[in-house]
């Protein structure tokens, strides 16, 4: 099917009774619809669901640029239009927690509910003043994501954000862990150059253990000689 600005999505759905709600399964960052294949079944019992690659992941088209919630929301609005029942339940996993959050708030109508799964929210009461200083720094950190490329950036948010271990993220891109290093390791450069002195940045990504404060990833650790034996590349 065809999402925003013409992105071709790779979807799959399986038809239930219908009366029945229809659940669409947003995956996480750096992953894939299939992550959902022991869950359908059951689902599919009384329901109607359906999965889908986002945009750059996938079978679905990755574009070079379009990444931010304007085109992920216009995406998931427009699967879940595409199940044609009254009820719909977007179900989001990590990043895809984040995207059906937004979907919520910006298209209330397209949506009966929300799942989200291990993602979608944070603690920010313990690092802004009030949530209009949080959305500030928010915007920020965006602005600093969007600069790098789109490997990069999801090398940075698996390492950094979701504290994924080296060899995850290199399994999560699909590439070697030497690559996966270089990705990481650039992206914090970058990320670090533009964060510098911007208290509400770094308090965004205090907790995280950000670019800022990690020391680069090395070849030495216990976790990448572990990573070794299982990645090759």
């Amino acid at each position: 099917m065809i999402g925003a600005d013409g992105v071709r999505l790779a979807t799959r759905t399986w038809s239930g009774p219908p009366d029945g709600p229809a659940y669409v399964l947003h995956h996480g960052l750096a992953s894939s619809q299939h992550i959902w294949d022991l869950m359908v079944p059951g689902l599919a019992r009384d329901a109607t669901v359906v999965t889908f690659d986002a945009r750059g992941h996938g079978e679905s088209s990755k574009p070079s640029s379009g990444y931010g919630f304007d085109h992920t929301v216009a995406d998931a609005v427009a699967v879940l239009k595409s199940t044609r029942r009254k009820r719909r339940i977007l179900v989001g996993h990590s990043w895809g927690a984040m995207v059906a959050l937004e979907v919520a708030a910006r298209k209330p109508s397209a949506v009966s509910g929300v799942v989200l799964i291990d993602g979608g929210v944070g603690t920010m009461r313990d690092g802004f003043v009030s949530w209009a200083e949080a959305r500030e720094a928010l915007a920020r950190c965006y602005a600093i994501l969007d600069k790098l490329g789109a490997r990069e950036r999801a090398a940075f948010v698996l390492r950094y954000m979701e504290e994924r271990t080296l060899e995850e993220v290199a399994m999560g891109l699909g590439v070697s862990l030497s690559t996966a290093k270089r990705l990481v390791n650039r992206s914090s450069e970058r990320v670090s150059k533009h964060v510098g002195k911007d208290e509400g940045l770094r308090r965004f990504f205090d907790g995280h253990e950000s670019a800022a404060e990690r020391p680069p990833a090395s070849a030495n650790t216990t976790e990448e000689a572990s990573a070794k034996s299982n990645v090759s590349g």
